[in-house]
């Protein structure tokens, strides 16, 4: 089973980038530039004033502020001096009259009119700063407008799309995976439509992508470098060699549905298909890989599992790419929210395996889960890195009818690392690791191995361990050109479990694999790119396989 690969689509819609409501204009400028400096000027009058001990001018327009005559600012007049020692004597001694400190702080017990008067001052310019806000609103309503209706961008917008797209053009960041468990914190919606008639908007987006393969080792899967489909030595799968493939299978189409207005938390609905069903009879038919709805914290539907994290993953060309990480898409309820700007929680109830159980010995029964995955997992986000971990427990049950049905408990623990290695994003380090009994088949490398669990003779059902690792690197050498590397290792211990184990001795017991390639980014919609893959395969009984391949592909992304 391929892993998701979470390549989301770009962006889409026919709408104005927001990054235009901030375009700066002289008329902007000027507004905002009056809105500040104005109240600013006006304040430091105020204080001035005080300073002097006079009352402000209360003829003076109310309207742009204006500095207040002489008479009223610069203190007394020399020819109105009212202040005479006698009157000052009448409220204390001659000292106390003509001693300022002692002066004010005699004063400062008494209400001072002027202070009144600041206080609506003070309010008649916030008025003044908020109707300034509003117009600055009203001329990057216009700004919009007037760039719908010509279809041009203002000089200056064009210039700062420029400057970001450069900036994305060479971080490896833009070649990597969005982040399927990103929290839904607004309702922009950028590059949409409006749903005519409702206050909905919705985008389509996905991508093309055309895949040739030259297998070396006649690999089963001709359309995946499958680790399942590695042909063993000596077998005359081995024998048969080589052969070319080619195929459009990973081609994609997606539609996302919003709700933007005010009274509603962030939403989403999201759906997508894509073509790779590799069955002979209905080769080619569309499939389903994600249709979920989020509403504020909450998600319920099919999509990536809780404990997955595609953003450690570099840019790999082959479908199977992630066959070491627990990326299965699978139906479920979850709630995730941020604690902290930098903490998010997530925890949410999953469906588990349907199968993965071994049963060499025959015995009559099924596979039949009873209770949901409960799984919980928590991340640290910061610019430069992020790092996740959870766990998840669930229910491994064989239902054998009359005869009575056996459990054990499944259960595993994820890491999850993402390290850009400079400060422009042009080198990442990702970093994957995962350790449990019973959840093997939650990793592309063993699903359909019967991996999960042992059912013995006796009925007895016993959970087996496995783990997993995997590292990956990118490298952005050139806004043309990256580079993607990728090691993965996955074990399962089957003969930890018990001796009966060696009658499944045909199956896969470990396997490891490794990707490189080279990616030219011709357009920001359009990449092509060739890649190099080697694998090993070890079953039970000490029997090895080994393939090698070569694909190269392009793909068209909107």
């Amino acid at each position: 089973m391929e892993a998701d690969r979470g390549r989301a689509a770009h962006p889409r819609s026919t709408a104005v980038d927001r990054r235009r409501l901030r375009a700066p204009t002289f008329e902007i400028v000027f507004a905002g530039l009056a809105a500040t400096f104005i109240p600013m000027a006006a304040l430091a009058q105020d204080a001035s004033g005080a300073g002097a001990s006079a009352k402000p001018d209360s003829s003076a327009p109310t309207g742009k502020p204006e500095r207040a005559p002489a008479s009223s600012q610069d203190g007394p007049s020399p020819d109105k001096d009212e202040s005479k020692p006698g009157d000052a004597a009448s409220n204390g001694s001659d000292e106390e009259a003509n001693s300022p400190g002692e002066n004010s702080e005699a004063a400062s017990d008494d209400p001072d009119p002027s202070e009144n008067d600041k206080e609506a001052r003070l309010k008649e310019l916030e008025a003044k700063l908020e109707a300034q806000t509003r117009r600055i609103e009203g001329l990057e309503a216009e700004l919009v407008r007037q760039a719908d209706e010509s279809g041009t961008k203002p000089k200056i917008v064009q210039q700062e799309e420029k400057k970001k797209d450069k900036e994305e053009a060479t971080s490896i960041e833009s070649t990597l995976r969005d982040n399927p468990l990103e929290i839904a914190e607004d309702k922009d919606f950028p590059k949409s439509v409006p749903l005519f008639g409702s206050k909905f908007r919705f985008g389509i987006g996905g991508y093309v992508k055309l895949d040739a393969i030259v297998d070396a080792g006649n690999n089963t899967n001709r359309y995946a470098f499958s680790s399942g489909g590695i042909s063993m030595s000596g077998t005359p799968d081995a024998e048969q060699g080589a052969y070319f493939s080619m195929h459009p299978f990973e081609s994609r189409l997606n539609v996302d549905v919003r709700y933007t207005e005010k009274d509603a938390p962030p939403n989403q609905a999201f759906i997508e298909f894509d073509f790779f069903t590799t069955a002979p009879d209905r080769l080619g038919a569309p499939r389903l890989r994600h249709a979920y709805f989020r509403w504020g914290d909450f998600l319920a539907g099919q999509t990536t599992a809780l404990l997955s994290d595609p953003r450690i993953l570099p840019f790999i060309i082959d479908f199977a790419f992630a066959d070491s990480v627990n990326a299965i898409r699978i139906p479920q309820i979850r709630y995730q929210t941020k604690l902290k700007d930098w903490l998010v929680l997530r925890a949410g109830l999953e469906m588990p395996e349907r199968g993965g159980i071994d049963n060499p010995s025959e015995l009559s029964g099924a596979a039949s889960s009873l209770l949901p995955r409960v799984a919980v997992g928590f991340s640290f986000e910061a610019p430069r890195y992020s790092v996740s971990f959870g766990v998840s427990l669930n229910e491994i049950r064989w239902d054998a009818g009359a005869q009575g049905s056996s459990s054990a408990l499944a259960w595993a623990m994820v890491v999850n690392s993402r390290i850009f290695l400079d400060k422009e994003k042009k080198s990442f380090l990702g970093l994957h690791g995962m350790l449990g009994d019973g959840t093997a088949e939650t990793v592309g490398a063993f699903v359909g191995q019967n991996a999960n669990a042992l059912l013995l003779s006796n009925q007895t059902l016993l959970a087996i361990p496995a783990y997993h690792l995997l590292v990956g690197y990118g490298h952005r050498w050139h806004e043309l050109f990256s580079t993607n590397l990728a090691f993965a290792l996955d074990v399962l211990e089957r003969d930890q479990v018990s001796d009966e184990a060696a009658l499944s001795e045909a199956a896969m017991a470990a396997t490891w694999n490794f990707h490189g390639n080279v990616l030219l980014h011709i357009h920001t919609a359009f990449q092509i790119g060739l890649e190099y893959m080697f694998a090993e395969r070890t079953n039970e009984n000490g029997d090895r396989g080994q393939d090698q391949r070569v694909q190269s592909m392009a793909m068209y992304r909107f």
